[in-house]
């Protein structure tokens, strides 16, 4: 688990013009937050986290469950689904592995496009 109380997902990215008409609540800028090198500071090395973790949960079965302000998004062999029933001051992100199933990052980096490939030290 991973948390914070800062602003939240929805308000960093509505900072960034390409970004702030897509930002219209906050499970949709959870969305966004998903997307590969969606990031709030403009940096290339920055944006894959949320995606990473993404990918390696589904790809694992596990269950991956994120929280910023009023909204969220639950991911899990069932789909996404949007959370409205919970309120977290900040981003809560908990990711749930199952233990009965590989983890292999590598094939998630290896999928993407990354600045380097040696940036991960694979």
């Amino acid at each position: 688990m991973i948390a914070d109380t800062g602003q939240g997902i929805r308000a960093a990215l509505a900072g960034v013009p390409e970004y702030q008409e897509r930002v219209t609540d906050d499970c949709t800028a959870i969305r966004l937050a998903l997307e590969k090198n969606v990031t709030a500071t403009g940096d290339v090395n920055r944006g894959i986290g949320l995606w990473v973790a993404s990918e390696v949960i589904r790809l694992n079965e596990g269950e991956l469950l994120i929280l910023s302000q009023e909204g969220g998004l639950k991911i899990d062999n069932h789909g996404t689904q949007d959370v409205t029933d919970h309120f977290w001051p900040g981003t809560l992100v908990v990711i749930e592995f199952r233990t009965d199933r590989p983890i292999d990052a590598t094939s998630v980096y290896d999928s993407g496009d990354f600045p380097d490939d040696d940036y991960f030290g694979f």
